[in-house]
C-alpha cells in the first residue's frame, strides 16, 4: 500500500492506525543503518514530508538513507487509557522489530521528534537488548527546568485533571 505524501512510500506495518511507513530510497549508501523516525506527539506526521523540495524525509532519502516513520494515527476515544508503558514496551518495540526485518539489519538510528524524544530515550533506557546504535533528538525536552517561565508554569498543571477534562490531551 502507498501513502499519499511527497516521497514515495510504504506501509511495511500496521495495527488498527498505528503504521510503520518505509521511504523508497533513490540510492543507497553501502552498509546503511535504517532510520526510524518517531513523530512528534502534537502534529502529524507529514509535517516531515510537506512537498518536493520542502521534505526533510526527502532529503534523507536523497542522501542514501534507509528511512523508516511511525505513524501513530490521530488520537480517539480508544486512546484514552493509553500511558508512555503502552507506546514504550508495546508500540515502539513492535516498530523497531518490523524495521529490522523489512531492512535485514541488526542495529538501526532512532531519531525522536519533539515530545516522541523522550519516548525514544525511555525506550533506548528501559528495554533490554534494544538494538539502536544511534539516537537523535530534535526539539526534545529532556531538562524542563531551562524552560524559563514555561517551566514555573507547567510544573503547576495537574497532567491527570487535565487529561480527565478532555480524555485526550486536543492536538489544536
Amino acid at each position: 500500500m502507498t501513502t499519499t505524501v511527497a516521497t514515495r512510500s510504504e506501509v511495511i506495518f500496521e495495527i488498527g492506525k498505528f503504521k510503520v511507513i518505509h521511504y523508497i530510497r533513490i540510492k543507497r549508501r553501502p552498509s546503511s543503518v535504517p532510520v526510524l523516525i518517531i513523530t512528534p506527539l502534537l502534529s502529524r506526521p507529514y509535517i516531515l514530508d510537506l512537498h518536493p523540495g520542502l521534505s526533510f524525509i526527502e532529503y534523507l532519502v536523497e542522501q542514501g538513507l534507509d528511512v523508516y516513520l511511525i505513524d501513530f494515527g490521530v488520537p480517539d476515544d480508544n486512546d484514552k487509557y493509553l500511558g508512555f508503558e503502552d507506546y514504550i514496551f508495546g508500540c515502539l518495540p513492535s516498530a523497531v522489530e518490523s524495521v529490522l526485518k523489512e531492512s535485514s539489519s541488526d542495529s538501526l538510528s532512532l531519531l525522536g521528534y519533539c515530545l516522541r524524544g523522550v519516548f525514544t530515550l525511555l525506550y533506548a533506557t528501559l528495554v533490554d537488548n534494544n538494538p539502536a546504535k544511534n539516537i537523535v533528538l530534535v526539539a526534545s525536552p529532556v531538562d524542563f527546568s531551562k524552560l524559563g517561565l514555561h517551566y514555573h508554569f507547567w510544573r503547576n498543571i495537574d497532567a491527570d485533571q487535565l487529561a480527565n477534562l478532555f480524555e485526550n490531551i486536543p492536538q489544536s
